[in-house]
């Protein structure tokens, strides 16, 4: 696992991957956890349902590529444009939109040369042979008004399931931001 940290930890995991690739123990690890800038290469990898098969190089020029390249065209008015609008469709969606989702897709843009409908649950091709380690993603949650010292809670992502171990709550993935109540499927995102 590596943490956070973007382009370094972007550019770190798939440094880690190679040695471990170069070792011959690539194909022994059972998972690979990661957040921040390490789900970015992770995102990156799991399009390719055998990723792990192949030699890691090709993946890192690719990633080389889309890192060193302007990033002036991810701040165009048509960019701009497309922001907003995903952002107010979340909006009407009923999601809460925040900084941290003007970031994703700031962060799309520079690792893509398109928009990419991708999602966790189409992982799961990427996994489902054993051809790859699982990935499990993590993210903290935080609540208004309490430093991330007094309250976080971790968030496990895969591509089968979402959840919680303080709680022992899990979804599968394809539910994520779905309603639901008293473990009911309530309506589905």
């Amino acid at each position: 696992m590596t943490t956070g940290g973007g382009t370094r930890s972007f550019t770190a995991m798939y440094g880690s991957l190679l040695g471990l690739q170069k070792l011959n123990l690539l194909d022994c690890m059972t998972y690979i956890a990661g957040l921040s800038g390490t789900t970015w290469t992770m995102t990156k990898l799991y399009e390719d349902a055998n990723w792990s098969q192949k030699y890691m190089e090709e993946a890192i020029d690719e990633a080389r590529k889309q890192v060193t390249k302007c990033k002036i065209k991810c701040f165009s008015p048509d960019r701009l444009k497309y922001y907003y609008n995903e952002l107010k469709q979340r909006r009407q969606e009923g999601h809460d939109s925040s900084f941290i989702d003007l970031w994703g897709l700031v962060i799309e843009s520079m690792l893509y040369d398109e928009k990419t409908d991708h999602k966790l649950s189409h992982q799961q091709v990427a996994v489902n042979e054993g051809q790859n380690p699982l990935p499990i993603y993590l993210a903290v949650s935080l609540k208004d008004n309490y430093s991330a010292q007094d309250f976080k809670e971790w968030l496990e992502f895969s591509p089968y399931e979402v959840g919680n171990l303080k709680y022992g709550a899990y979804i599968r993935s394809e539910h994520f931001g779905s309603t639901f109540f008293m473990g009911h499927l309530m309506k589905k995102l």
